[in-house]
């Protein structure tokens, strides 16, 4: 996988402010300590000498990009706050993206200990992992070692997150209402007469890009015009996904009926591919020089003129110039929508294998209440890798070496400091636009995926060896599609799809 892609296509779900701090919140009264008497939140108010030490272990991919040296001494500052607090410290195991999700293939078949890492519906599949039986069931956990983190997360989060009636995973509360993203460079926008902000989310084509696509290959002939991957436009097609980016199943957003359909059979996703091949006859979309990049460090402003990923967010400009290398703009080429794909984007699950899941609970609890804790995994030490400016803006240090842990990774991102560009009442805007976006009918549906697990397993592998590149234009439509219809089909999608279609008209009658 290539660095520019790395960079791309993350998704970014809903929060919901935390109040308190986890430890040492002072108690008013006889009842509000009586409240408070759970056994763990006896045990989190203990002093560090009150518990046994634990060391825990948390595997997380390196969405930044690759550590450069500074990261060891941020999580020594984090584990100081640990140790103090609960007698816990953690091995951080940051992996690069393009190794995570085999590792963790590697990990969980061979029943290897650890306690933490990340799991979404696009990147180390949640729902196929929890199917095996690798993740740990978290509701007795949550009551009684995170209670203010369960009470935190609405009722239809936990229920996006649950298999056969069980919580196996914490969604990493963040922006939910997802829209399709377009970003391009402030500089190729105005070289090349692109008003970003001009575009109308409601009648948005792909094809309108095709003006400024062809006077940037003519003035940028050593750039890549565009990527565009098919895993960042379901939302701009009208779909969700129901098992995520590999796995065939999806409904449209606007059916009530709720009718399952393979993604990789439907008009638009044939369409779609037409107009890749479109785009790599015209020299827009250079997919193979592309792919072929992996192994050289560029970021994606300084080599494309325009792509897609993301989920759009007020001053979302300013996380794009930081992630991309350089001033951005981008803007929502398609409508918010809250479904169960902006819920699952990213979870953090208890491996089966932990042999100290309590403890492993304490730290989420503590890192989703814990300001100073979460902004020093995020930003990295105060002074060194960034500065305190104005209220809870700050300005990161040009000559850190701390890549940073984005701020949807491992908790809820209304703890986060801000940073110039975005807008004080960030977070404000964003419960608006989650509260104001349109409602999946599927929403709070759980596809379990066991009664199938083989042909999942299976249609899963041939849509890696097909998918990429035939969104990419390295595969023929006319040549390789049929074959990879043919192949989902002896794989086992028409199954995963009744499968499916069962579950949800389970689901929706149960309702």
């Amino acid at each position: 996988m290539s660095k520019v892609k790395k960079t791309l296509g993350m998704a970014i779900v809903l929060c919901l402010v935390f109040s308190f701090t986890l430890v040492g919140c002072a108690t008013k009264n006889e009842e509000q300590q009586a409240s408070n008497s759970s056994p763990a939140a006896n045990e989190a108010s203990a002093t560090s000498s009150a518990l046994p030490e634990v060391k825990l272990t948390w595997y997380f991919p390196s969405f930044n990009g690759d550590a450069k040296g500074e990261e060891n001494a941020v999580f020594d500052e984090v584990n100081k706050i640990l140790k103090e607090k609960i007698n816990t410290t953690v091995d951080f195991k940051m992996i690069n993206t393009g190794e995570y999700e085999e590792k963790m293939k590697v990990m969980m078949a061979a029943s290897e200990e650890f306690d933490l890492a990340f799991y979404s519906n696009w990147f180390n599949n949640f729902q196929i992992a929890a199917s095996k039986g690798n993740l740990l069931p978290l509701d007795e956990l949550l009551g009684k070692n995170a209670p203010k983190l369960q009470s935190s997360i609405p009722d239809g989060f936990w229920n996006a997150v649950k298999l056969n009636g069980k919580v196996y995973a914490v969604p990493n509360q963040q922006f939910s209402a997802r829209s399709t993203t377009l970003n391009v460079p402030q500089a190729s926008a105005d070289k090349y007469g692109l008003d970003v902000y001009g575009i109308d989310r409601n009648t948005f084509k792909l094809e309108d890009l095709e003006p400024y696509l062809e006077k940037f290959k003519n003035g940028e002939p050593d750039k890549y015009p565009i990527e565009i991957r098919w895993k960042e436009l379901s939302g701009y097609y009208g779909m969700e996904l129901i098992s995520g980016d590999d796995v065939p199943g999806a409904v449209y957003m606007n059916d009530d009926s709720l009718k399952v359909f393979n993604q990789f059979e439907s008009e638009e996703f044939q369409a779609h591919l037409a107009l890749v091949n479109k785009w790599v006859e015209k020299g827009y979309f250079k997919s193979i020089e592309l792919l072929s990049k992996k192994d050289q460090n560029l970021k994606p402003g300084e080599v494309m003129g325009a792509w897609f990923a993301g989920a759009w967010q007020p001053g979302g400009e300013a996380l794009a110039s930081q992630t991309y290398g350089v001033p951005m703009q981008n803007t929502a080429v398609s409508n918010p929508v809250l479904n169960n794909s902006g819920i699952l984007a990213t979870l953090t699950a208890i491996s089966r294998t932990s042999k100290n899941p309590e403890r492993a609970m304490m730290v989420l609890e503590l890192l989703n209440s814990d300001e100073q804790l979460f902004n020093l995994l995020t930003f990295g030490i105060e002074g060194k890798d960034y500065t305190k400016k104005t209220g809870k803006f700050i300005e990161q240090n040009k000559d850190s070496q701390y890549i940073g842990i984005p701020n949807w990774e491992m908790a809820t991102i209304f703890n986060s400091y801000l940073i110039e560009g975005q807008p004080e009442d960030v977070w404000a805007q964003h419960k608006q636009i989650n509260a104001e976006a349109q409602t999946s009918p599927a929403i709070g549906f759980t596809f379990d995926p066991t009664p199938v697990k083989t042909e999942v397993a299976n249609t899963s592998a041939v849509i890696k060896e097909y998918a990429e590149g035939l969104t990419y234009g390295v595969l023929k439509v006319d040549k390789d599609y049929p074959v990879f219809v043919e192949k989902l089909k002896k794989a086992g999608s028409d199954k995963v799809i009744e499968e499916m279609q069962k579950q949800i008209d389970d689901w929706k009658a149960s309702k």
